[in-house]
């Protein structure tokens, strides 16, 4: 066991949520122990809203299950029974929270998982086999006590003066609402501010206004026990709020054990690092440590070092969708020579995104960013709706907040003073006016099918197949795209007359 330093205890009133609070209670009123711990007290210090409570207590597995059986309000999710991990669910909710019992690893030989884990009573053991200081913080309810050491949420951090990076001006048009997207529905979650104790055996408070990422003990041993924490500092790095740095003796072990990574599975590493990639400082993380990036993706190696520097500068100003960001990070300007060139590099794309597991939809949606790439915006009504009937909306929306991201990072970090940006943006405004005033540029936006050009050729007398009636439908839209005709359906109805007037008779 790793001696650690003396316990630095605050008190502090924290927001958590009601069933939170009353299983804590229940552990409590049942002889136990029970803390709230990890991630959740770390982004609750920070400012953020935490997505998962997660709650220790000394109680054995068995302990645990056969107190919450006994409370009817309560399901139980035998969710990691090996690592003595049960799921409450309150029935009146779908949030489940994993109550763990503390535990002590044993020796690590895959560089993943603890061959044995032990469990323990002592809060401290626990705390000390996790991975980072600011993630070994542990809480518990109190009821009243002379306040020391008294701790306000959020912690008082100063901004890193890299943090603001996207401007306004690119904000606008990936927050607008071009896609029409649905917002995701919230179950409303009951919160209550609660007088916490907290427990800090590794100076996580001190790393966490600090802005440190630090292993608990060495930090050698802890990246050799479990490779993945390689990806989860860096992912730490990435999505924390104000700027977050690897303290040195955590990037040395991190720099020099990264190999081990080749032990995890892809699917564990493409979990951190799509993560990774949505992070508010992803350039700044992934140039620091450009030797695990090309690891990760070994296709990288084959751009040239500009490239490469502009691609990841240009992720801090890209919206946070997947496929964008994996087509930014993949995108040469060099296979936009040629087709030929172009459909080799696609190749090479598909390969390697199977090889980290991203699920066929991300692929698809990447690849075809890529291959649309050279499309460039233009203030011309009429090619804009060419694309748009050729794909569709969602597809040029990437396209052109791909095209915005690199111009945008081209001129500031490469001098570039075109006024590409200006063209883009005025893609995106008559894009905006297509899909706001409703403009034909789909045949789904016809009013007209196939069924009503059967009835007038059978009125005139004449006998078309399904493929004169694609063409037709076909030559409809792109004269209502080009200006020749009006989207009304007369006069949409004559043209068609006209049309098919003109067919030799069968």
């Amino acid at each position: 066991m790793e001696q650690t330093q003396d316990c630095k205890t605050y008190v502090l009133h924290m927001d958590i949520p009601l069933h939170a609070k009353c299983i804590l209670e229940i552990l409590e009123q049942s002889g136990f122990e029970g803390f709230i711990v990890g991630g959740c007290v770390r982004d609750s210090l920070l400012g953020l809203k935490p997505k998962d409570w997660d709650i220790t207590t000394n109680a054995t597995p068995t302990q645990v299950e056969h107190i919450f059986k006994s409370h009817k309000t309560y399901s139980i999710i035998p969710i990691g029974l090996k690592h003595g991990t049960i799921g409450i669910k309150p029935k009146d909710s779908e949030e489940i929270f994993d109550v763990t019992t503390y535990r002590i690893d044993g020796e690590y030989k895959d560089s993943r998982h603890p061959s044995t884990i032990n469990f323990t009573n002592n809060i401290c053991e626990d705390l000390s086999r996790r991975d980072f200081s600011i993630n070994a913080i542990a809480c518990k309810i109190v009821d009243s006590q002379n306040i020391q050491n008294y701790l306000d949420i959020p912690l008082n951090i100063k901004l890193d003066s890299k943090s603001e990076t996207t401007e306004c001006i690119i904000k606008k048009y990936y927050n607008d609402d071009l896609l029409n997207n649905k917002k995701e529905t919230y179950q409303v979650k009951r919160y209550c501010t609660c007088t916490m104790k907290l427990y800090d055996y590794h100076n996580g408070i001190r790393d966490l206004i600090a802005k440190n990422i630090i292993c608990v003990g060495n930090a050698q041993t802890r990246f050799s026990e479990d490779a993945l924490r390689i990806m989860r500092a860096m992912r730490f790095a990435s999505i924390l709020p104000f700027g977050f740095k690897l303290h040195y003796d955590t990037k040395q072990a991190v720099i020099k054990l990264f190999p081990l990574l080749n032990n995890i599975s892809k699917e564990r590493i493409n979990v951190e690092f799509v993560k990774l990639l949505h992070g508010k400082y992803v350039s700044y993380v992934i140039l620091e440590y450009e030797c695990i990036l090309l690891s990760i993706m070994p296709i990288l190696n084959n751009l040239d070092k500009s490239q490469l520097f502009l691609n990841c500068v240009s992720l801090q100003y890209a919206p946070n969708d997947t496929a964008i960001r994996l087509s930014i990070l993949l995108y040469s300007q060099n296979y936009e020579n040629t087709e030929s060139m172009l459909q080799a590099h696609i190749q090479s794309c598909l390969y390697e995104l199977k090889k980290l597991r991203f699920d066929n939809k991300t692929i698809q949606d990447t690849l075809k960013i890529l291959s649309c790439f050279r499309y460039k915006p233009t203030n011309n009504s009429v090619s804009i709706k060419y694309f748009l009937s050729k794909y569709d909306k969602k597809l040029l929306w990437q396209v052109l907040c791909m095209h915005l991201s690199i111009q945008y990072a081209r001129m500031k970090h490469c001098g570039d003073s075109t006024n590409e940006i200006g063209q883009t943006l005025n893609c995106f405004e008559i894009f905006k006016n297509i899909i706001k005033n409703n403009e034909c540029y789909s045949l789904k936006q016809l009013s007209i099918n196939g069924n009503d050009i059967k009835n007038i050729s059978t009125k005139l007398g004449k006998t078309i197949d399904g493929k004169q009636i694609g063409d037709i439908l076909n030559h409809i839209l792109l004269s209502i795209i080009n200006g020749h005709i009006s989207p009304i359906k007369n006069e949409i109805f004559q043209e068609v007359m006209n049309y098919v007037d003109k067919l030799p008779n069968k």
